[in-house]
């Protein structure tokens, strides 16, 4: 049975996208990859994603910047976002967390957890 449901992933490190990509695509979910918060941005308006996953540490446009520019649109207001990031302090996680991101997963991640969060996510 597939799912219509699509989740966005932003992530510039391939390696890290492949593995997002290969723990996601267990849930049957339609996946859409960007490599920069640029590209994410207009990814996101364009296909109207039902999740963002999006690493913090961005080019172009780094996940904060990113993340605050969505919650400006109107559509993204209720769009679950989460930050997948290597930054593991209660600084970072408060930060992105007062940007717009609804839930904060550090590097590594148990695949388990992210599965999890996933889920929890696209079912409010």
């Amino acid at each position: 049975m597939e799912n219509n449901k699509k989740i966005l992933i932003i992530e510039d490190n391939p390696m890290e996208r492949r593995l997002l990509r290969m723990i996601l695509n267990q849930l049957d979910y339609l996946l859409l990859e960007a490599n920069d918060g640029k590209e994410g941005l207009a990814m996101a308006i364009k296909e109207q994603p039902d999740l963002i996953i999006s690493n913090v540490k961005l080019p172009e446009l780094n996940g904060l910047q990113l993340v605050r520019q969505l919650r400006n649109i109107p559509e993204f207001v209720d769009t679950p976002m989460i930050a997948f990031t290597a930054f593991a302090m209660e600084e970072d996680k408060t930060k992105a967390l007062e940007a717009g991101y609804d839930k904060y997963i550090s590097k590594p991640v148990h695949i388990n957890m992210l599965t999890q969060e996933v889920l929890n996510s696209l079912t409010v």
